[in-house]
């Protein structure tokens, strides 16, 4: 059932129209009323959902400091509903460029933004746990936004939860079992690379069973069997975030950035990854 939400609500934001619906609530593009400006409106189905929403605010609050962050602009109650109110990023996401075809040059780029965000995050103990494709968005300027926090942990919190998190062929092998770690962070970077650089996801399959037995027991093809032109220390690095046991890969983005930059100065101009 849609949630009711009145044409303007907190006395300051107008519903335009609805961005998505999901298990957790639903998402508004609004505007606050007597300007111009556009923000996103998150509202969770019911108030036991709270709690998650006010989390999820914490974290975007706490990263907001990074050019490659969504602003949180405030969070509000609504018929007892928290309600998070963040900018609004327009632009295709990453998935879409790529479906196009992406010239390597702004997918050095990208992935470089978000990399560098990603270490920012881990440096203040904050873990995604959904990175793909679908939840980074290209703006008109150029920029990577890094969407969707939902998921999002933070370490300094304690929790006993064991719920699995996560899109399937993005999930770490520990992530299956529900427990996340910041190496759960770098094997997504390291499919993400991998898919950047061959164009194909390392472990795919309809039946998501066997993608889960894929991602526990198989190893990768090797991104130079399916790109020869693929610089060898490149390939290294990909593997290595796609190790099984998270405390053989980089510990942490920050880690895999700085492999990444000493072993390719001039990543993000386009002559890394293959055209």
């Amino acid at each position: 059932m849609a949630i009711e939400l009145s044409t303007v609500f907190a006395g300051r934001w107008e519903k335009i129209r609805r961005l998505g619906f999901g298990s957790f609530g639903e998402v508004w593009l609004v505007k606050r009323k007597g300007e111009d400006r556009l923000a996103v409106a998150k509202i969770p189905h019911n108030t036991r959902l709270n709690p998650q929403f006010f989390r999820e605010a914490a974290i975007l609050k706490r990263l907001s400091g990074h050019p490659n962050a969504v602003r949180l602009w405030e969070v509000l109650e609504e018929d007892r509903k928290a309600v998070i109110i963040e900018e609004y990023v327009d632009g295709p996401t990453l998935q879409e460029l790529l479906d196009e075809g992406l010239e390597s040059a702004t997918r050095e780029k990208a992935y470089l933004e978000l990399l560098d965000f990603l270490a920012f995050a881990h440096r203040h103990n904050i873990m995604h746990r959904d990175i793909k494709p679908e939840n980074i968005i290209i703006t008109p300027s150029g920029l990577a936004k890094l969407l969707d926090f939902g998921a999002a942990k933070d370490l300094t919190r304690r929790s006993t939860s064991s719920t699995v998190i996560g899109s399937r062929p993005y999930m770490a092998p520990e992530q299956i079992s529900g427990k996340s770690r910041l190496g759960s962070d770098v094997w997504a970077m390291g499919i993400l690379l991998y898919t950047l650089a061959t164009g194909l996801l390392p472990f795919y399959d309809e039946n998501e069973k066997n993608l889960m037995d894929m991602i526990l027991e198989c190893e990768p093809e090797a991104p130079r069997s399916l790109e020869p032109s693929l610089p060898e220390r490149l390939e290294e690095i990909i593997l290595k975030c796609l190790e099984k046991d998270p405390d053989k890969r980089f510990k942490n983005a920050g880690e895999l950035k700085d492999a990444i930059i000493e072993g390719f100065p001039q990543f993000g101009d386009g002559s890394t990854l293959p055209s």
